[in-house]
């Protein structure tokens, strides 16, 4: 009997290991999701699924890929759909409603991490740098507390809602009857624990799936010399002209932009207000969220 799993997320949970180098790449696995077979194509389709209005995403077409390689005659082997954007799409009751009707006998799984060190990753390699702005303002630099004012001002808009994990439980939980979470700090204090629960949600051997994922980093994260050269030089960039003059050197000496590249990935210290706003914010949801689960969340110091 085949086994269908629905990965969601969350974010900075290591999801790109797992899509990358065991969904991906596993022979008893049939997946979908980034870096899949024909992904180039299906990207458009899967991205809509997570973010677009019914009235702009095409459910027959997109029923069809999911049946073609969940469901068609001889599948033999685990299914995969894998996407932590689903913790950031703006409709997620919709999605998951989707899901349903796409894979009606999946597992959902959820991997959740504290939040107090998601906020300092998720900033560090995203929240730094502007996106989705004109070409002018594209990676210009944003302060750490400005960033963080801007995103509990819009939680709904922004990463803060991504990181209620139980609102995303709970909309999952009644669409699928269950959801198996699992926790980021088991991965990095625990490896061959964490990666023997896939396993046996993937019924694989933990051998495979050690010997896809283990020691493997996937994504170049910002370096510590970086985030802090960009601070610097934003505070500069209201000196007419300094901007240019600074964008120009670099350019010129591309010594300076590997060096500035190079070294241990940014490491950011939260302050104490933010911890104790970021703390308020999660506590009561993080609290219910591991009585729903059965999660020892205090164990790894998430605010609860």
């Amino acid at each position: 009997m085949n086994q269908r799993i629905l990965h969601i997320g969350g974010n900075k949970t290591a999801s790109t290991s797992l899509q990358r180098r065991l969904f991906a790449k596993h022979p008893g696995i049939r997946y979908l999701g980034e870096d899949c077979e024909g992904y180039a194509n299906l990207k458009p389709l899967l991205d809509s699924l997570v973010a677009d209005d019914d009235s702009h995403f095409d459910f027959e077409k997109t029923k069809r890929v999911f049946c073609d390689r969940f469901y068609s005659h001889g599948v033999d082997a685990t299914c995969v759909y894998s996407n932590e954007d689903v913790m950031t799409s703006y409709l997620p009751s919709v999605c998951a409603a989707r899901l349903k009707k796409l894979v009606p006998d999946a597992k959902v799984v959820m991997v959740v991490r504290n939040q107090l060190t998601t906020w300092p990753s998720w900033y560090a390699n995203h929240g730094a740098y502007l996106k989705n702005v004109p070409r002018r303002y594209w990676k210009r630099h944003v302060g750490l507390d400005e960033w963080l004012e801007y995103c509990f001002e819009f939680p709904n808009k922004t990463p803060v809602e991504a990181m209620n994990y139980e609102r995303f439980f709970k909309i999952f939980q009644k669409e699928f009857g269950y959801v198996h979470v699992l926790l980021y700090e088991e991965l990095m204090s625990d490896p061959a624990s964490y990666y023997k629960r896939w396993a046996d949600l993937l019924r694989i051997p933990q051998e495979d799936v050690l010997g896809f994922v283990a020691n493997h980093v996937e994504r170049r994260r910002y370096s510590s010399r970086r985030v802090r050269y960009d601070r610097w030089a934003s505070r500069l960039s209201v000196v007419p002209g300094v901007q240019a003059l600074e964008s120009a050197f670099r350019r010129l000496l591309p010594a300076m932009n590997r060096w500035l590249d190079d070294g241990p990935p940014a490491n950011i210290e939260l302050p104490e207000i933010w911890k104790q706003r970021i703390s308020n914010y999660y506590r009561s949801s993080n609290n219910k969220l591991a009585e729903l689960a059965g999660l020892d969340l205090d164990r790894y110091g998430y605010p609860v």
